[in-house]
């Protein structure tokens, strides 16, 4: 080995170093994460005859798909002891006051639902 070659290595071992690094190549700037999509539902509260009809709009932001899905009490699409809702958002509640005598209505984004 001559003296030459034994310089070159710590030059060589830093130039792989920021190579496997990402430091001199190509390297960008980090992307902050994509903020949440977010839902919000209007009315936030409602008061319903029973057996009537009640119309809620759901607002997606922060995603090109707007479409959600509508469940009552957890239950997709809800059913007939706590009132359905329909996928425009039309709630009708049941014909009987369900046990406890309140419900929840929920849009959840369809660009959410893990597949």
């Amino acid at each position: 080995m001559n003296r030459n070659s034994i310089h070159c290595w710590p030059a060589l071992l830093l130039a792989f170093s920021l190579l496997g690094c990402g430091g001199l190549v190509g390297s960008s700037p980090v992307q902050p994460p994509p903020p949440s999509v977010a839902v919000s539902v209007a009315p936030t509260s409602a008061s319903v005859m029973l057996g009537e009809p009640q119309t809620f709009t759901a607002t997606v932001t922060n995603s090109t798909n707007t479409s959600v899905t509508w469940s009552v009490n957890g239950i997709q699409g809800g059913n007939a002891t706590v009132g359905t809702i329909n996928p425009s958002g039309v709630y009708t509640s049941p014909g009987d006051l369900p046990a406890s005598a309140s419900v929840i209505v929920q849009a959840t984004s369809v660009a959410e639902i893990p597949r």
